[in-house]
């Protein structure tokens, strides 16, 4: 009787830490055509959800490779 074996990764390679933040603010504005971030100088803007996760390329690739099981 044989066992299948799944296929086994190692990923090699800088993990980050990835800070994301939601305002209730629509923070972009359209210039000359492009799309920007507008942060206007000395305003405070309040911050409704912080979302951390870890990134970076090997980071990245093995949460990819396990999601594909």
């Amino acid at each position: 009787m044989s066992s299948i074996r799944a296929p086994r990764t190692m990923s090699i390679g800088g993990a980050t830490y990835d800070l994301f933040v939601r305002t209730g603010k629509n923070l972009t504005c359209m210039t000359q055509g492009s799309c920007a971030l507008l942060l206007p100088l000395g305003e405070k803007i309040r911050v409704e959800q912080v979302i951390e996760t870890c990134g970076g390329g090997a980071c990245n690739t093995a949460i990819g490779l396990r999601r594909l099981g």
